[in-house]
């Protein structure tokens, strides 16, 4: 509603729904450049180091024979660690642009601590991973074989926020309105490499002898699960 005062000069009132709406946007623009920013800076930091070891840790994405080969790769496995960590910040932040997108009274409540609050989950998730596996592979008289199982997760990690990143990148330069297709097609990619992260798991079973149902069990107790509860959580909320 307009209202005109007597010098002239109009004042707009809104809805409080409007309002908070466009508080929530004005909120959601502010986080999406400060994370993105600092996700572009982490990239070109690291950029000189790792750059010649992308190639090799995509290949052995795709090839478990060359995952298994370079798995004594002291330099190779400095830089899964610097990409790893710059991997999970991306894919929080990409998280966070979900809730942004599907859930806009959530981000507004938690807007800048979604990013962190993303980032502590999913490293958590990876170091009950990794300990689970080396209890196990402790138990069964293979550690090594089985640490590289818990090795394996961050090239899909890495892998997830190269397919990703370009989405990420768009959605930030281009509308609102296109922003949910462009979020779909990153948690599709998620899913993708989620999918072969499963399936490089079943060949390290079979390539160690055990049982298809030793590998239902391991993929039911140390992946499904915690990707439920969390999924639970987020249903809660």
């Amino acid at each position: 509603m307009d209202k005109t005062q007597l010098w002239g000069s109009a004042i707009t009132e809104h809805s409080p729904d409007r309002t908070i709406a466009m508080d929530t946007i004005r909120q959601g623009d502010t986080h999406s450049s400060v994370y993105g920013l600092l996700l572009i800076i982490s990239l070109l930091i690291s950029f000189r180091y790792t750059r010649r070891h992308i190639a090799p840790i995509i290949n052995g994405s795709f090839y478990f024979a060359r995952a298994w080969k370079a798995k004594d790769d002291v330099s190779l496995e400095i830089s899964k660690v610097i990409l790893f960590l710059i991997g999970l910040l991306h894919l929080s932040f990409l998280s966070s642009l979900f809730i942004q997108a599907y859930r806009p009274d959530l981000f507004g409540l938690f807007n800048w601590l979604l990013t962190p609050t993303f980032m502590v989950a999913f490293f958590l998730l990876y170091a009950l991973k990794w300990s689970a596996l080396s209890f196990i592979g402790w138990l069964v008289k293979k550690p090594n074989e089985l640490r590289f199982l818990a090795k394996s997760a961050r090239d899909y990690v890495i892998l997830a926020a190269i397919l990703t990143l370009p989405f990420t990148l768009f959605n930030l330069f281009l509308y609102v309105q296109k922003s949910d297709y462009l979020l779909f097609c990153g948690g599709v990619l998620s899913l993708f490499s989620l999918l072969l992260f499963f399936l490089r798991s079943f060949h390290l079973f079979l390539h160690l002898r055990f049982s298809v149902f030793l590998w239902i069990l391991y993929l039911c107790t140390l992946e499904i699960a915690p990707l439920m509860l969390l999924y639970r959580i987020g249903l809660i909320i």
